[in-house]
């Protein structure tokens, strides 16, 4: 498969990994066959340090993971390194230097699909930037995705099970997914297929 049959899948912000990982379907993100991740380097470094189950997906998919490294990253990296803790904002910070300075390096001519939960994520930024590669896409709509092109049976059935898998009574751990499917389709991100 040649790099400009690949669809990057870009998850600007921890959210869709955190929900599908809690219902043991991180493999969701990389079911489609020509399908490569692209992670920035902070949001990455916070996933796998929250589990092992986080880290074994990276370790396992590494050569379908691409990772953007940032400035921003470096320096934190480099600061903890030194024992020093750095900006409590640094995964966010190197999100939005991402969006401003990374996309052409992350995704070049190949088409994207933008997952994200975040509604502070910069979604007139996001758009501008990637111009008409990309397609903005909620992990629900992502899951819809899924099984309009045969991907995972129910779509129903999923997101109950993401929902459940995500709820808790302990006020500190409950999250529930949003299943708002907002998207922004473009001409091109309307046409993404996923081979199978």
């Amino acid at each position: 498969m040649t790099a400009d049959e690949f669809v990057k899948i870009v998850v600007p912000d921890a959210g869709p990994i955190n929900t599908l990982g809690a219902a043991g379907l991180l493999d969701y993100l990389l079911l489609p066959e020509n399908a490569q991740l692209v992670l920035v380097d902070e949001v990455r470094r916070e996933i796998v340090s929250r589990s092992s189950e986080l880290a074994d997906f990276v370790a396992r998919n590494a050569a379908r993971i691409l990772t953007y490294e940032s400035d921003i990253g470096r320096a934190a990296a480099h600061m903890r390194a030194m024992g020093l803790k750095p900006l409590r904002n640094s995964g966010e910070q190197a999100v939005i230097e991402f969006i401003l300075h990374g996309v052409d390096e992350a995704i070049g001519n190949a088409p994207a699909l933008i997952v994200y939960e975040d509604k502070r994520l910069p979604r007139a930024q996001l758009r501008s930037e990637f111009g008409e590669r990309a397609h903005m896409i909620t992990t629900a709509a992502y899951l819809r995705k899924l099984e309009a092109e045969g991907l995972i049976a129910s779509f129903a059935e999923t997101w109950a099970h993401i929902v459940s898998a995500n709820s808790s009574s302990a006020r500190g751990i409950h999250r529930e997914p949003g299943s708002e499917e907002r998207e922004i389709p473009t001409p091109k991100g309307s046409r993404i297929r996923f081979k199978r």
